[in-house]
């Protein structure tokens, strides 16, 4: 067994081959990469579509992570590096009216971003928060909510 821990700066200026790592091995260099470039460079995206910027959270990333995904190693190598890139250039694809918000109650809505990952379709999952922040919650492979949408010219 893996015990995950933190990665030096050495560690994570590496190339990988998310095909052929271990499952473990990708996650923790994915997760650890990602937050070092995004989040601790407080990294934002701006996206048209939204009119609006997005940031990244340690908490979004390690959901992107942890989301069932069909083609897991694709998205891990995503994560790994050129997530901004394919959120700035993702399509807006819709806001759940009304919004499922379940148990978050710092949550206002949910917007989704079509890409594609291994070229099957692929949705990134933003929350606009209370504080008026878009904050990356998770990647899936499925559209969620219905396609009545608010989107925004």
């Amino acid at each position: 067994m893996i015990i995950p821990r933190k990665l030096d700066q050495q560690e994570l200026d590496i190339e990988i081959d998310f095909s052929t790592v271990d499952i473990s091995v990708g996650r923790m260099v994915a997760r650890a990469a990602a937050a070092d470039r995004l989040v601790k460079n407080k990294v934002v995206v701006y996206h048209a579509g939204l009119g609006a910027s997005i940031m990244f959270t340690t908490k979004g990333i390690k959901e992107c992570i942890n989301q069932p995904f069909k083609h897991y190693r694709e998205k891990l190598a995503l994560i790994f590096q050129g997530l901004e890139e394919a959120l700035e250039h993702s399509t807006y694809d819709h806001c759940p009216e009304p919004p499922d918000l379940g148990k978050k109650d710092h949550v206002v809505s949910y917007h989704y971003f079509e890409t594609t990952i291994a070229g099957f379709p692929a949705y990134f999952n933003v929350q606009l928060t209370k504080q008026g922040d878009y904050v990356l919650y998770t990647i899936t492979d499925s559209r969620r909510g219905n396609k009545k949408s608010a989107q925004r010219a």
